[in-house]
């Protein structure tokens, strides 16, 4: 058989509530109250990243002989080594125990039992075994939200194909139905860190309390504006979306090309002298611009007419010439 991958928890033993100090029950009481809280949360969290692993495992068992070769499948066994990884922990069954050594049972057979007034007190060992299990298990949160993440961004890749489109969105829900409640999760696994420190904190006097237990969720790594966003990924290539410029209007552009036009051809005179970046246009802009087009048309016709008149002489009268008149004339015209 494989070894385990988790040590063996101590065994539960406990003492008299009697033997504690007085001025200390009332804290516990208040940590009761956390654990219990916890516990609720933990097993509502874990039984639904539960029903999703079990989907997951019927989807990989259907598709695993047709798309095993497939990149966006290769993910697939990821998520399922780290799932069943964080189920196998049985954290709320641990947490249940620690609540059922607080009224003199070692098994939670008779979970109406945990309802009854605590009289007994955990010994340390078991306390810190459960509080490393809180913080073994937040680590491996966090890091089943990277690859959960990672294995997302694969998969909206993997879209854009167009090829088994059910298949990969339905990976892609999974894949972010299970971090939406990973985050739930990491929130209770920082509140029973907490409550079981505080626990040995007021066993053991010389216990240096973890107060703040970190959370490494909260880390800049698990950002989109991290430095892990910064790394390049060699399997995913990432986008260019270009840089912005800005567009500098070059004004003196237009001036010079006028000066030159008058200076080849006095001709025909420019009169728009005015300068307007391009794209920018408004109502009275473009109306303006008519008026002096039309006006250029005009003074051109002008212009036009005017040098044909002046350079040509005024015509001049033309005296008829008489006809020389013959012998017939004379005889039908007397």
């Amino acid at each position: 058989m494989p070894a385990e991958r988790c040590p063996a928890p101590p065994p539960i033993t406990f003492f008299s509530r009697s033997l504690l100090d007085s001025r200390c029950h009332k804290e516990i009481d208040i940590l009761l109250k956390d654990l219990k809280t916890c516990s609720r949360r933990l097993k509502a969290a874990m039984s639904s990243f539960t029903d999703e692993l079990r989907i997951l495992e019927r989807l990989y068992y259907k598709s695993k002989n047709q798309h095993r070769m497939a990149l966006f499948f290769k993910r697939v066994p990821e998520i399922r080594r780290y799932g069943k990884r964080l189920v196998g922990l049985d954290l709320p069954e641990r947490v249940d125990l620690l609540r059922a050594s607080f009224v003199g049972l070692n098994s939670t057979t008779d979970p109406k039992a945990l309802r009854n007034t605590w009289n007994h007190v955990p010994e340390q060992p078991y306390i810190s075994f459960v509080m490393e299990r809180f913080v073994s298990c937040s680590a491996l949160v966090c890091k089943m939200r990277e690859r959960l993440r990672e294995a997302y961004r694969h998969f909206a890749l993997a879209m854009q194909s167009g090829a088994f489109i059910q298949l990969i969105i339905l990976f892609a829900a999974m894949s972010s139905r299970m971090s939406a409640l990973l985050l739930e999760l990491q929130e209770v696994l920082h509140l029973g860190a907490s409550a079981c420190d505080s626990l040995l904190v007021i066993l053991d006097p010389t216990h240096k309390p973890t107060a703040k237990v970190a959370n490494a969720c909260d880390q800049p790594s698990m950002g989109l504006g991290s430095s892990r966003a910064s790394e390049v990924d060699l399997d995913v290539p990432l986008e260019d979306v270009g840089h912005s410029i800005s567009r500098h209007v070059p004004t003196d552009t237009l001036v010079t090309v006028v000066e030159h036009s008058n200076l080849e051809s006095n001709a025909l005179p420019i009169l728009e002298m005015s300068i307007t970046p391009p794209l920018v246009c408004t109502a009275v802009d473009a109306v303006e611009r008519a008026t002096v087009r039309a006006s250029e048309k005009s003074t051109v016709k002008a212009g036009t007419s005017f040098g044909a008149t002046s350079g040509s002489q005024s015509p001049r009268l033309k005296k008829a010439k008489k006809k020389k008149r013959d012998e017939i004339d004379d005889i039908f015209n007397s």
